[in-house]
């Protein structure tokens, strides 16, 4: 899992964590972006773009999921 954050001035910082096995885990996906980001130390800094990307995938057991769950994960 990777997090790019890119700041008003333009000045970029990136972030990244692997783990031994796959993870699909929405509450461990959030708790890591969370880490990342207070890793940038963004302080009181403007910013302009803030990306989290996934890669590496590997082969996971399928759950079925609820007909309320979405494709879009919540940061906070």
């Amino acid at each position: 899992i990777t997090l790019k954050i890119k700041y008003h001035d333009f000045k970029v910082a990136t972030r990244s964590q692997s783990f031994p096995q796959p993870v699909d885990d929405e509450e461990t996906i959030a708790a890591l972006a969370k880490q990342l980001l207070a890793a940038t130390e963004p302080g009181n800094k403007k910013i302009r773009l803030l990306g989290i990307s996934f890669s590496n995938f590997g082969e996971t057991q399928h759950r079925q999921r609820d007909v309320s769950d979405t494709d879009q994960l919540k940061l906070f």
